[in-house]
């Protein structure tokens, strides 16, 4: 449910592209993807797919199901050239590094927080 918010969420943002790895194509799409990727393959398969959509121009992702040990597909789909940032909904531990591709300006990992029955009073 938080991948679906955040689609709305950026479509509603303005964000041109916004490009979602698995799930239902034509919900998704409903909620304002324009494009839904096949989150099955090795890691380099997927990451081919996204960057054949995004080139090397990707500066902000949001993952909300992986654990750190998955984080590096997200994180080399940003840009190599320039700082991208990668917000997380599932904030623990660290990405393992030896898997990520070298970033000229690097990367910035933000723990964002997201809970459908969590009520501020």
């Amino acid at each position: 449910n938080c991948g679906r918010f955040a689609v709305q969420f950026a479509a509603l943002a303005g964000i041109g592209r916004i490009v979602v790895v698995g799930g239902d194509e034509a919900e998704l799409k409903s909620y304002g993807a324009s494009h839904v990727l096949d989150r099955h393959g090795s890691d380099d398969v997927v990451l081919s797919r996204i960057r054949d959509i995004v080139g090397d121009e990707l500066l902000y992702a949001y993952d909300t199901v992986n654990m750190p040990d998955k984080l590096h597909l997200a994180i080399n789909a940003l840009s190599t050239t320039k700082r991208g940032q990668l917000a997380r909904l599932v904030p623990v531990g660290v990405p393992d590094e030896t898997k990520i591709y070298p970033k000229k300006d690097g990367y910035q990992l933000l723990n964002v927080f997201g809970h459908p029955r969590v009520r501020v009073e």
